[in-house]
């Protein structure tokens, strides 16, 4: 049982940490505290109405789908779409998982630029 327990903590840890860091994020919503090793959020750059919102998230995964650098998915959570990370390798850290949100709010800053 003891093994279960670490292999639940070594993906909740990071993701947890990550959360911690950025619950003062303003371009960021949290969509929920994270349990196991799964966290929500909306990229919400100040310059992008809400009605593209949903819109964005969409852009955002397609970007990085097509490039591959980096590994998120899209859930709708309510009426809305957003960004989901996951934790499924020991490896993850909480830097890669901030490291990878900083890119979607790069590419977020792209799309307004664009649209």
């Amino acid at each position: 049982m003891e093994g279960v327990s670490n292999r639940i903590r070594t993906h909740y840890l990071p993701i947890q940490t990550a959360y911690e860091k950025l619950k003062n994020d303003k371009k960021i919503e949290l969509f929920h505290k994270p349990d196991l090793g799964i966290l929500c959020i909306l990229i919400k750059p100040q310059n992008i109405s809400k009605s593209h919102l949903d819109q964005l998230q969409r852009y955002i995964y397609e970007q990085i789908k097509y490039e591959g650098k980096y590994s998120i998915s899209l859930t709708k959570l309510g009426q809305k779409w957003v960004i989901r990370l996951v934790v499924l390798n020991e490896a993850v850290t909480a830097n890669s998982i901030l490291e990878t949100i900083e890119y979607t709010k790069k590419i977020a800053s792209q799309y307004s630029q664009k649209y």
